[in-house]
C-alpha cells in the first residue's frame, strides 16, 4: 500500500490542563493498495478528521468539538472497514487502522462497522479536584479528578448515508 498522512496541530496545553485547551488539530490520511504493488486486489481508503478546543468556564475548564468522517472503495478483499463504538481517547491525528475514528461512547466497542464512517462528539471537560497526593514510596499516584458531558454521534453505512441510522449518547463521566 501507499500510505499518506498530514498532521497539523496548534492546540495549547499547559501545566495543569486537562486536555487541549484552545486551538485546532486537523488530520488527514490517504492509503491506497494496489494488485501492482503486491496486493490481493485494489482498494482506496481515506479519513479526515478536525478537532477544536476553546476555553469556557473557569481555570483549565474545556468545549471540545471533533468532526471525522472516513470512506474506503475498492475491491471486498482489501477494503478497510471502520469500526465505531468504546469509550477509549481519541487515538492520533494520522491513523491507517479501521479504529481511526472509532471513538463512541455508549455503544460496545466495534459495535458498528462499514465502508465509510462519520463521527461528531461535543464535550465540556471540567477540573474537580487538583489531588496531587502518593503514598510515601508506594508508586501510586492521584494526580488530579475531572470531569466531562458529552454529546457523541456516529454512524459507519454502506449504501447511502441515512442520518436515521445514527447512534447518538448523552453522558457524564468523572476520571482520576
Amino acid at each position: 500500500a501507499i500510505q499518506s498522512g498530514w498532521a497539523f496541530s496548534n492546540a495549547q496545553i499547559y501545566g495543569y490542563s486537562i486536555s487541549p485547551e484552545q486551538g485546532l488539530a486537523v488530520g488527514v490520511t490517504s492509503e491506497q493498495v494496489r494488485r501492482a504493488l503486491g496486493a490481493d486486489g485494489d482498494g482506496d481508503a481515506w479519513t479526515a478528521e478536525v478537532r477544536g478546543y476553546v476555553r469556557l468556564g473557569g481555570s483549565h475548564s474545556v468545549l471540545a468539538a471533533r468532526v471525522g468522517a472516513g470512506g474506503a472503495t475498492g475491491d471486498a478483499s482489501v477494503r478497510r472497514r471502520f469500526y465505531l463504538g468504546g469509550s477509549a481517547p481519541s487515538g492520533p491525528l494520522v491513523d491507517f487502522g479501521s479504529g481511526a475514528l472509532s471513538m463512541l461512547r455508549g455503544l460496545e466497542e466495534k459495535g458498528m462497522s462499514g465502508p465509510r464512517t462519520g463521527v461528531l462528539s461535543v464535550e465540556y471537560r471540567r477540573p474537580v479536584w487538583e489531588i496531587e497526593r502518593g503514598w510515601g514510596t508506594v508508586p501510586f499516584y492521584f494526580r488530579r479528578m475531572h470531569a466531562a458531558a458529552f454529546v457523541d454521534a456516529g454512524q459507519t453505512w454502506s449504501g447511502r448515508f441515512d442520518v436515521a441510522g445514527a447512534f447518538v449518547s448523552l453522558g457524564v463521566e468523572a476520571s482520576v
